[in-house]
């Protein structure tokens, strides 16, 4: 049987130079501007529209992602920002959890939301 690793799952695809450099561009604005204030966003639970607007200006598709302990309440207003909003169904940081069943409500309350108010938003 053959063993996969990350190595040689990424020997399998070779991006363009376009590619590559917008994989590069975009990883130089995380680490300026992203990283600097993620920590503090994550503490504080705030999610300033500048910071989603930095991410739209750079090219990119901002998202949210909404762990289990955040109410949808806490973000709705966002929402119509981002392209992606993801429902995490364990709490981060911890290996080998079980799904939080209250979450699949969670996603289901998000997408009767979506569907009637921000089609754009892609749910994960």
């Amino acid at each position: 049987m053959m063993e996969a690793t990350w190595a040689s799952a990424t020997n399998l695809f070779q991006l363009s130079e376009e590619h590559a450099m917008l994989q590069a561009a975009t990883r130089d604005f995380a680490r300026r501007e992203i990283l600097p204030i993620a920590a503090e966003h994550d503490r504080s639970g705030e999610f300033p529209v500048r910071t989603i607007q930095q991410i739209r200006d750079a090219g990119c598709r901002p998202g949210i992602a909404i762990d289990p302990g955040m109410s949808l309440e806490t973000v709705k207003h966002l929402l119509p920002l981002v392209e992606v909003a993801c429902v995490m169904t364990v709490n981060p940081g911890y290996a080998g959890q079980k799904l939080i069943p209250f979450c699949i409500d969670k996603m289901a309350e998000l997408s009767q939301w979506k569907r009637s108010t921000i089609p754009i938003c892609s749910l994960k």
